[in-house]
């Protein structure tokens, strides 16, 4: 029993042992090496946008050349937008074995054309006496309507600012507006007088007699033939004959009074 005691008590003294050395070797860069914020460079990237683009500042936390022992820190980064939008903030590392530089990004809109001044201060570890601060300036331009180059908001530049080409004058996409019926459209007949409308209209009818008429007569005469001792059925098709004789009849002859006084018209 004694004996046990005692190995579980070493074993415990060896665990804790490795673990302090593990604790120990991470802890180590950050005791060992310097975060001396003259041993790095700050750069602050902003690019010109347009208004109603999200502008994206860049943070860049860079060891100088000219050190040759490793740095490394966690930097606090605090960015002011310089439009009265409150600071934000993040952080970057800077590993001594693998990392020469960090980097962080803050988009921000701006809601005004200008120029703004961008403030980033950056502490090494959150120490206020390892502190850097640099500018740079941030341009909102207005779009330039009729340069022919394509700038939000705009929805179009063909380069000029005239109405009516597809882009209007504010470059803003032009829809087509929908065509007025022309005098086809409104008269497929194509007729200039009531004269001409008469003659197209009994042409048509002509034609449509000439396929409907024989096709009806023969339905008629196959109705008298099947009907059998059933007179209504005699009756209809006896109609059905003569009603389409008649019509037959009616449009031949005004068609002849058509080309009698309009010979020079052709159906």
């Amino acid at each position: 029993m004694e004996n046990n005691k005692r190995m579980k008590i070493k074993n415990n003294l060896i665990t804790l042992f490795f673990s302090a050395i593990l604790v120990f070797s991470f802890s180590l860069p950050l005791v060992v090496f310097s975060a001396d914020i003259d041993k790095v460079s700050v750069e602050v990237i902003v690019a010109p946008v347009f208004l109603g683009q999200t502008s994206r500042i860049g943070i860049v936390v860079r060891r100088l050349a000219s050190v040759a022992t490793p740095v490394t820190a966690i930097w606090y980064i605090s960015v002011d937008f310089g439009d009265g939008h409150p600071a934000e903030e993040d952080i970057c590392v800077i590993d001594n074995a693998y990392t020469l530089h960090c980097a962080e990004y803050f988009p921000h809109e701006y809601t005004a054309t200008g120029s703004y001044l961008v403030t980033a201060r950056i502490c090494a570890n959150n120490d206020n006496s390892q502190c850097k601060v640099e500018t740079a300036t941030a341009v909102v331009n207005a779009p330039t309507c009729g340069n022919g180059t394509l700038e939000p908001p705009e929805e179009c530049d063909d380069g000029d600012t005239v109405s009516g080409d597809g882009c209007s004058q504010d470059c803003k996409i032009e829809h087509p507006r929908p065509s007025l019926p022309t005098n086809d459209d409104l008269n497929p007949l194509e007729a200039n007088t009531f004269g001409e409308l008469f003659r197209d209209i009994v042409g048509a009818l002509f034609w449509v007699a000439v396929v409907l008429g024989p096709l009806l007569i023969i339905a008629g005469g196959f109705m008298i033939i099947f009907a059998g001792l059933d007179p209504g059925k005699i009756v209809l098709g006896k109609k059905i004959i003569l009603y389409t004789a008649v019509i037959l009849g009616i449009i031949l002859i005004i068609k002849a009074m058509t080309a009698f006084f309009a010979p020079d018209i052709t159906f």
